[in-house]
């Protein structure tokens, strides 16, 4: 038997991307304790530091979400795979693709599309040109695709927007 199948069989697990499970602690001393017990990862780390701050920031461009907000509560894992604490999905899944399902599935895809085309367009290393802190988000369930240098605002593409650019930006 292998560690790693060990550790499986320790944990009640079958697959090794729901081993990991760390306690993760934020200290101020101003601040009232409080205990999440969501499904939370590292994703959700800096959109809650910039919560916590007040920082002036698009939380868009994120994939993932404040623990203390409403949203958020599963893990995304490589290849768009996911767990809630009760689904994990990944695409050979075998239940029932509920509405539920196929909504998160969009959600995720949508996060890790946006991440990748942030990181590919080098979107926040030309903040004049980009509109960082401006909270200028494309419109819901829309998403923008990014090519090109930092001149993220002249070169954001969409099948959605005629003009090829949100409106607004």
């Amino acid at each position: 038997m292998t560690n790693t199948q060990l550790l499986m069989d320790l944990k009640d697990v079958d697959n090794t991307d729901l081993l990991c499970n760390t306690p993760f602690f934020i200290y101020s001393a101003d601040t009232e304790a409080r205990t999440v017990t969501k499904f939370t990862s590292t994703m959700d780390i800096a959109p809650t530091v910039a919560n916590l701050f007040d920082l002036d920031v698009n939380y868009a461009y994120y994939i993932g979400d404040d623990i203390f907000g409403d949203g958020g509560g599963y893990v995304i894992f490589k290849g768009n795979n996911w767990y809630d604490g009760e689904i994990y999905y990944t695409p050979n899944y075998t239940g029932e693709l509920t509405e539920e399902i196929q909504a998160r599935n969009a959600e995720i895809s949508r996060r890790v599309n946006a991440a990748w085309d942030t990181l590919r367009s080098n979107y926040f290393a030309h903040p004049e040109q980009s509109g960082c802190g401006t909270k200028r988000t494309p419109p819901p369930g829309k998403r923008a695709s990014c090519r090109g240098g930092g001149a993220f605002l002249d070169k954001c593409i969409s099948p959605e927007w005629p003009s090829g650019q949100p409106p607004g930006w």
